[in-house]
């Protein structure tokens, strides 16, 4: 079960997003601002954050690039859910450290197949992270006992 983060300005979005993703089994927490997101991204730690893009106060280019700050050491990954679907809105995501782009209309499908496809690189980002500090600590102890021996 991840932990969902539902950031947009329009409640019947987030009702939406809600409808598609209830059975999920997932978390799903809701923010209607770039700035409220941030702050339950500080205390909450999503796992996932799908994200309007044109919100009042800090756009979703600006709330990404802020979420993708608060933790440089682990994969976030970021949904930008928008109407914007001309190239240069998509670069400007990518850019911004989005690492998806989806417009709206939403499909229900494409939106489940990509959280999952995410979600699957982020489980595997982060067994990848605790086996290399596994392995830092085997060379250490490595070290230690050849100085031992010597």
């Amino acid at each position: 079960m991840a932990k969902l983060l539902i950031v947009d300005d329009e409640p019947v979005n987030r009702e939406l997003l809600h409808a598609y993703l209830d059975d999920s089994g997932h978390e799903l927490v809701d923010a209607d601002s770039g700035e409220r997101a941030l702050a339950v991204a500080r205390n909450w730690a999503p796992d996932l954050v799908l994200l309007d893009v044109m919100m009042p106060g800090l756009s979703g280019f600006d709330t990404a690039r802020f979420l993708k700050e608060l933790a440089p050491d682990e994969f976030l990954p970021v949904i930008l859910v928008t109407a914007l679907a001309d190239h240069d809105s998509r670069l400007k995501g990518l850019r911004a450290g989005a690492d998806e782009f989806l417009t709206k209309p939403i499909d229900r499908h494409e939106l489940i197949l990509r959280l999952n496809n995410l979600l699957a690189l982020r489980q595997k980002e982060s067994s990848l992270q605790r086996r290399n500090l596994e392995l830092v600590e085997l060379q250490k102890f490595r070290e230690e006992m050849s100085s031992m021996i010597v």
